[in-house]
C-alpha cells in the first residue's frame, strides 16, 4: 500500500475504534438508566400493593361504615386518587422502560457492528483485499444508524421522565424541549430573512 492509502486506513481504524468507545459509553449509560427504571418500578409496585392489600388500611366495606359519611367519602376519594396516581406512574415507567430497552438493544447491536467493521479494517491491513474496506464502510454506516437510533430511544425515554421521582429525566426532557424550541425559532428567523420583501412601486 502507498503512504496515502496507509494513512486513510489508519484514519478508518481510528474512526471505528472511537465509535466503538462511544457506543460502549452510551450502552453503559443506558444500562444504568434501565437499572434505575427497574428500581423505580419495584418501588411503585410495592407501593401499589401496600395501597391495595395492606392490613393497616381501613377496610372500605366494613370500617368505613363506623365513620360519618363525610369522612368516609373523603377517605375513599383519597385512596382512589392515590391508586390512580400510582397506576398512571406505573404505566409511564413501563413506557419509559420499553424505550430504554429498545435503545439499549440498538446500542448493543451498534457496538457489535462497529467491532466487526474494525475487524474488517484490521484484516485489510494484513491482506490486500479491497472488498474488506467496502464491507467495513457499509458496517460503519449501519453502526452509525444504530447508534443514532439507540440514542434517540434513550432521549425519548428521558423526555418522558417528567415526574417528581425522576429528576434526571425531567431535567433532560426540559432541556430537549428547549433545544427543539430554539431550533424552531432559528428556522423561523431564517425563513423570514430568506423571504423577499415587496418593495413599493
Amino acid at each position: 500500500m502507498s503512504i496515502e492509502q496507509t494513512n486513510q486506513l489508519i484514519l478508518l481504524i481510528l474512526n471505528s475504534a472511537l465509535m466503538m468507545l462511544l457506543s460502549a459509553g452510551l450502552l453503559g449509560g443506558a444500562w444504568l438508566r434501565q437499572n434505575t427504571l427497574l428500581q423505580q418500578m419495584h418501588r411503585v409496585k410495592s407501593r401499589y400493593q401496600r395501597l391495595t392489600h395492606s392490613p393497616n388500611k381501613l377496610d372500605i366495606t366494613s370500617d368505613l361504615t363506623k365513620l360519618d359519611p363525610a369522612k368516609a367519602d373523603s377517605l375513599k376519594a383519597d385512596i382512589k386518587a392515590d391508586l390512580k396516581r400510582v397506576r398512571e406512574y406505573r404505566l409511564q415507567l413501563n413506557h419509559q422502560y420499553q424505550w430504554s430497552h429498545i435503545g439499549m438493544l440498538m446500542l448493543h447491536a451498534a457496538l457489535i457492528v462497529f467491532g466487526i467493521s474494525l475487524l474488517c479494517l484490521s484484516l485489510r491491513s494484513l491482506f490486500n483485499v479491497n472488498s474488506l474496506i467496502v464491507a467495513s464502510l457499509i458496517l460503519f454506516t449501519l453502526g452509525s444508524i444504530g447508534l443514532i437510533a439507540g440514542s434517540g430511544c434513550i432521549l425519548v425515554d428521558l423526555s418522558k421522565g417528567n415526574s417528581q421521582n425522576d429528576s434526571l429525566g425531567r431535567l433532560l426532557g426540559q432541556l430537549i424541549r428547549q433545544i427543539v424550541w430554539l431550533y424552531q425559532k432559528l428556522n423561523q428567523k431564517k425563513k423570514s430573512k430568506a423571504t423577499p420583501h415587496s418593495e413599493p412601486g
